[in-house]
This record gives structure tokens, sequence and C-alpha cells, in this order.
């Protein structure tokens, strides 16, 4: 019997917004949800493995999804000491993943939104083909009746 291999390409169709700002990621997570009208929360950490150490890092991250848009928010940090979460966007302190369709369009509104908020010193639209590391940014979000 022959073997047949399976092979899932994971979906790379997002918003990838990237934050830089000395903000503590509680007050910025705070900040966006007074601004952008969200409700984004503390979750699990996204913990990624080195693999030639085999050491292991975390990555603060908070969640909100957006029930009337079919919309998830995921706000990451992306510096942890020396460690980066994306290495091709070392300036960025944090990265905002938006993923549904509704605001693939909206994009310039929000980074605008963003941008006012105090202590945000830039705000930038991150192509995501420009990212080699993207892997780290597959998120396991909770089932929703899309």
């Amino acid at each position: 019997m022959a073997k047949r291999k399976l092979k899932i390409d994971p979906d790379f169709n997002f918003l990838l917004i990237g934050v830089a700002t000395p903000l503590q990621d509680y007050r910025l997570a705070w900040n966006i949800n007074k601004t952008l009208h969200k409700g984004l929360m503390r979750v699990e950490d996204v913990v990624v493995v080195d693999a030639e150490s085999q050491r292991q890092t975390s990555f603060s991250r908070y969640d909100y999804f957006e029930e009337l848009t079919k919309s998830h928010f995921h706000l990451l940090r992306n510096r942890q000491g020396t460690f980066l979460l994306l290495n091709e966007v070392k300036e960025m302190d944090y990265l905002l993943v938006v993923k549904g369709e509704y605001y693939m369009g909206r994009s310039v509104g929000m980074l605008k939104k963003l941008r006012q908020i105090e202590s945000v010193q830039a705000v930038v639209s991150i192509p995501l083909a420009s990212i080699r590391s993207k892997h780290n940014l597959i998120l396991d979000t909770p089932a929703t009746d899309i």
C-alpha cells in the first residue's frame, strides 16, 4: 500500500502591524483597548524553542475575538531580553496580528488611530512576504462559529 503525506499549509492571510514603544505590555493593551474599542486580555504566553540550543523563550500575548466581524486580535511582545519573535523586525517591540477579512481593507485607519496613542513611537504595517520566521505567528485560537 502506498503511503501518502498530507501537507497542510498554514493560513498566513492576516494583517501584521509592528509597534515601537517603551510601554509595558499591559499598558499598551489597555491603550489599544481604549483607542480601538477592543477587549484585549492576557492569555497564555507564546513559547518558542530555539532549534539549536533548545532554549525556550516566552513572549507575552493578549487576545480578543470580535464577534460582530468574526475577527481575532493578537498582541504579542516581539522582544524578550535579547531574543526576538520575528528577527526581521528588530525595531518593533510589539506585534499586532489581526485575522479577519473585515479589517484587511481598513488597516490605514487602524494605523492612524494607533499612532495617536501616547508613548507610541512608531506604527507600521509589515508585509508578510518579507517575514521568513512567520511560522512563529501561527497561533491557536479557540473555535468560533464562522
